[in-house]
């Protein structure tokens, strides 16, 4: 079996990690992986790194679609081996994963990682010129929800993420050491970035010391700098360009927040959980992941009194704080393993390869 990943800028720039992690899990189990990145993913000198990599025209007109497939195609079939299935990450690289899948008359994969795709996957789906076989992986039961509700007429396949967790969580808030806080997401909910920060200015007014992360593309989009600036925290908050990727940096904080609550799956969550960092989130409806508790302390996007509570128990009680971090650490060491991520995946690539598939149960 070869499969082709296919992956749009912004998943191939924020989750390479999990891809790499894929590709090593199926070459293991002997499947042939060849990735394919967008042109301006791959001429970046930090572009990422995998065992094969070719480089396909993302941007251009909807009636061209076709003979920038057909060029990726030429590239594969350069090869000799046909492609068996194409696995599509990110919604931007859909369209010409369908069509690649189309001409190279291959089974089409979609992996659906947040809620707000799920309509458009039923689009998709119920479409007479969508390839065939073809299949959905649901990276959390909130999103499988969603498909469910949307109407997808394509099969489903649970595929939760995995990722690798020491045998021991990292022990957090050293003394000596400043306390670490990054914020993750998108910056599309201002509201829910502007009641974290609050919430942070209050703890600092409260005599708390403390640093804070946060991506600078999704800090710009929320207007977090300015609001920094008006709440005292500008000398608290660094801004980091691809903030995501930089797992290095960030599984060394204490405290991850993701004040959005947008129905998406974040790899870096669960390797902060892995780690044993505390989360403060959003809730998700019906997510599996995100549990109040017992891997995270959800708080409503945008109450402010919640996030404030929330930030003061946490620095006002580290060692409290810290249980919490083990917690979400065993839930990930039992839930997330990149082993069953990687079952879970052939179980989809297997089903869409057999001579006859079963058709989906209602």
């Amino acid at each position: 079996m070869r499969v082709l990943i296919m992956a749009d800028p912004v998943f191939a720039s924020r989750e390479h990690v999990l891809l790499r992690r894929l590709e090593i899990g199926l070459a293991d189990e002997g499947v042939g992986v060849v990735h394919a990145l967008p042109e301006s993913v791959v001429a970046q000198a930090d572009a990422p790194v995998f065992a094969r990599v070719l480089a396909y025209e993302g941007d251009g007109f909807p009636f061209t679609r076709g003979s920038r497939a057909s060029r990726l195609r030429a590239q594969l079939e350069g090869d000799g081996e046909p492609i068996t299935l194409v696995h599509a990450f990110g919604g931007r690289a859909w369209a010409m994963a369908s069509e690649v899948a189309r001409q190279a008359k291959a089974g089409l994969v979609l992996e659906i990682w947040r809620t707000g795709l799920s309509h458009r996957a039923a689009s998709v789906s119920a479409s007479k010129h969508r390839p065939e076989p073809m299949a959905l992986l649901s990276a959390d039961e909130s999103i499988t929800h969603a498909l469910v509700e949307s109407g997808v007429s394509a099969r489903i396949f649970a595929s939760p993420w995995g990722v690798h967790a020491p045998p021991e969580p990292r022990r957090l808030f050293e003394p000596g050491r400043l306390p670490a806080i990054v914020i993750c997401g998108s910056g599309r909910d201002g509201r829910g970035y502007a009641s974290a920060m609050a919430a942070l200015a209050h703890a600092a007014e409260k005599g708390h010391e403390f640093a804070v992360f946060a991506d600078a593309m999704a800090a710009h989009r929320a207007g977090l700098w300015p609001l920094a600036q008006k709440l005292g925290l500008a000398d608290r908050l660094s801004l980091i360009e691809d903030v995501e990727p930089r797992r290095d940096l960030l599984l060394k904080c204490d405290v991850i927040m993701q004040p959005e609550a947008l129905g998406e799956q974040r790899s870096l969550v669960l390797d902060a959980m892995g780690a044993g960092m505390v989360v403060l989130a959003a809730p998700q409806d019906h997510s599996a992941t995100l549990i109040d508790g017992v891997t995270a302390r959800l708080l409503p996007p945008g109450d402010l009194p919640a996030w404030q509570r929330a930030v003061l128990d946490v620095l006002g009680d580290p060692a409290g704080a810290a249980q919490l971090g083990r917690r979400a650490h065993a839930f990930v060491r039992e839930k997330h393993r990149p082993s069953t991520h990687v079952s879970a995946v052939l179980e989809a690539y297997r089903w869409l390869t057999a001579s006859d598939p079963l058709p989906m149960l209602p």
